[in-house]
């Protein structure tokens, strides 16, 4: 079954890593924050982030007013500058979501591989030489979203 994408105030964006962690934004207030892995033990609600369509595929993401974007090959959350345009990819053979940046589909989110609790990364995406094509789990999201 199809995890489909869809505008919402309130997405459960997690990664496809072992333990399904969630994404989320620390609860601190300065100007920048890590976006990073949260286990999902280790939350009593799971984090939520508005996705808003701007493009075919092209969503800006924010939580509690903060832009996501990459700086430096990290994935942040910031209440200053631009807010960074993400195309989503849907890779139907994982039923999972690739998230890369708008103008460079190659460079996308990336989860840690060693735990479920670090930093996103920013890097440059790995498919598998197959059809339909592989992705390694680092780089594999899922959205959830609250009844309607």
């Amino acid at each position: 079954m199809p995890n489909p994408l869809k505008p919402s105030k309130n997405a459960v964006i997690y990664s496809m890593v072992d333990g399904e962690p969630y994404v989320g934004i620390p609860p601190t207030k300065p100007v920048t924050v890590p976006v990073r892995l949260y286990a999902r033990d280790s939350v009593t609600e799971a984090p939520t982030f508005e996705l808003e369509k701007v493009g075919e595929r092209t969503y800006l993401i924010s939580a509690n007013g903060y832009k996501t974007q990459d700086q430096d090959g990290l994935l942040v959350g910031s209440i200053e500058g631009e807010a960074q345009r993400w195309y989503i990819e849907y890779a139907e053979h994982h039923d999972a979501y690739l998230i890369t940046k708008e103008n460079e589909r190659g460079v996308g989110w990336i989860a840690p591989a060693d735990n479920n609790e670090g930093q996103i990364r920013i890097g440059n995406l790995i498919m598998g030489p197959s059809f339909p094509p592989f992705y390694p789990s680092i780089q594999l999201f899922r959205f959830r979203y609250p009844p309607e």
